[in-house]
């Protein structure tokens, strides 16, 4: 069996270099007590609105719900099929099931995507 290494994030590197500043974030949010819709949120949405250049932008409170908003925006719902990694966290596949869309497993290829070739063995007519 050929085993192959996959790199994660360097996280204590990374922490380390920007240690002081999430010190300061975490401690000005627990010293205001605004843990939900708070000064430091509102700042970023704006930043982001102004980094990608959309007229709005919103912070939720994880993935999932960041996945779930995505989908309902889409008009992805009940009898709609979502195509999914099946080596991705199950959280996504709960996001689609919570929209009442399916979640469809497609393979992956060697790069560890979902397999273009793949996808038209998992494609269903509408």
């Amino acid at each position: 069996m050929n085993r192959r290494k996959i790199p994660f994030v360097e996280f204590p590197p990374k922490f380390e270099s920007e240690r002081k500043t999430i010190h300061r974030i975490v401690n000005d949010v627990f010293s205001f007590r605004h843990f939900v819709v708070g000064t430091q949120i509102c700042q970023s949405e704006e930043k982001i609105v102004k980094i990608c250049d959309v007229r709005h932008a919103i912070a939720v409170s994880s993935g999932v719900d960041a996945i779930t908003l995505a989908l309902s925006v889409l008009g992805i719902g009940s009898g709609d099929d979502v195509i999914l990694p099946p080596n991705s966290f199950v959280a996504a596949a709960g996001a689609v099931i919570t929209t009442g869309a399916t979640p469809v497993f497609a393979d992956v290829g060697p790069n560890l995507n979902i397999n273009p070739s793949y996808l038209w063995h998992i494609l269903r007519p509408r």
